[in-house]
């Protein structure tokens, strides 16, 4: 895919021993559109984070 975005996290983590987790999916779901899916993510102890971005682009 081009002109992809990069995503990143930063910051503190939410607790000690945290997992901090990140995942995408880029793909065309047609000629001229495109789906984008970002997930990301903080585990620990008794504490969590999770969040998910989406994004459509349909090129006419």
């Amino acid at each position: 895919m081009t002109n992809s975005n990069t995503e990143s996290q930063a910051g503190v983590p939410i607790a000690q021993n945290t997992a901090i987790l990140e995942a995408g999916l880029d793909t065309s779901v047609a000629e001229e559109a495109e789906l984008s899916l970002l997930y990301a993510g903080q585990l620990a102890n008794g504490a969590t984070s999770h969040g998910l971005n989406a994004t459509f682009v349909a090129r006419f």
